[in-house]
């Protein structure tokens, strides 16, 4: 697994980039599966405003999908937007620790 984080503070407007890759077992691939299989195609057009955007860009050899959490829908462009991405970051985020 290759990952590319942004990270950014909204009050000082700093950005900080973290990347890495790691090899998973697996069991961390099953359960980061069973994660991707969970989240559902939104058809939410509307934005929120007090949460942060996320976005998930997943690449296999044949092909790659952008992903847009749908509490930021409004600023789709060619990403999918969907629910229940959130627990997606969280396990792939702990396996980037």
């Amino acid at each position: 697994m290759t990952w590319r984080v942004c990270h950014s503070e909204l009050v000082s407007g700093h950005t900080q980039i973290d990347a890495g890759t790691s090899f998973l077992t697996p069991g961390e691939i099953e359960g980061v599966q069973q994660k991707l299989n969970a989240m559902s195609r939104s058809s939410r057009t509307e934005c929120g405003a007090d949460a942060p955007t996320l976005r998930l860009t997943l690449t296999t050899a044949t092909q790659t999908i952008e992903y847009l959490d749908s509490f930021y829908a409004c600023v789709a462009q060619q990403e999918v937007v969907v629910e229940g991405m959130e627990p997606v970051i969280t396990e792939l985020g702990r396996l980037t620790r």
